[in-house]
């Protein structure tokens, strides 16, 4: 005697919902900083065209060479483009110059 077949079992598909990944503290730290130099951006075709290329060499360059939270909280708290100087003056030297050299590289790339 055969035995009887058996059905195949269907395993039930789960879709997991990934939640979105908040942003680092780099990513809010450069967005505010965007925020409060909107004005100037706004008005200087060749930032505004490479506004968001800008943004992606800031927070790289935060990230790869470590800026300390006292930098990052700094850069949190500022209200007008005035006090921009006093953060930048926290990171050190290697991370000032990578900062610019970044900056340099960016605005010598073609506009996307």
């Amino acid at each position: 005697m055969e035995p009887e077949p058996v059905a195949p079992v269907e395993t039930p598909v789960v879709a997991i919902r990934a939640r979105p990944k908040a942003p680092s503290h780099c990513e809010r730290a450069i967005d505010h900083v965007l925020v409060i130099m909107q004005p100037a951006i706004d008005s200087d075709a060749r930032l505004r065209d490479r506004q968001q290329l800008l943004r992606e060499a800031a927070v790289d360059g935060c990230l790869t060479t470590g800026w300390a939270t006292e930098v990052l909280d700094c850069y949190d708290e500022v209200a007008d483009m005035s006090a921009f100087g006093t953060c930048f003056a926290k990171l050190t030297d290697d991370q000032r110059n990578d900062f610019n050299q970044r900056m340099a590289d960016t605005m010598k790339q073609p506009v996307p």
